[in-house]
């Protein structure tokens, strides 16, 4: 299933397409707030689980040309200093 996630079309609705397109990093505390806003994802999400995770592009000359995603095996809170 993690073949499946290495090229996705770019408006496939997930957190590290989001990040692409809007230039802007996704952050999820918990798996909870993760399903919540992707509950199409819930059961592929299964097969990594997280306590939290994050979603954050990957920007050259202004452009978001890419996107990493982060996931942790507990549940945070991400302070300032980890958005930064």
């Amino acid at each position: 299933i993690l073949d499946e996630w290495l090229e996705i079309p770019l408006d496939f609705a997930a957190p590290v397409n989001d990040a692409v397109r809007a230039g802007v990093s996704r952050w999820f505390p918990d798996q909870r707030s993760w399903d919540a806003e992707f509950p199409h994802l819930t059961e592929t999400s299964q097969v990594v689980p997280s306590g939290a995770r994050a979603s954050i592009p990957l920007v050259a000359n202004d452009r978001a040309v890419g996107a990493i995603a982060l996931s942790f095996p507990h549940p945070r809170h991400f302070a300032g200093e980890d958005r930064a």
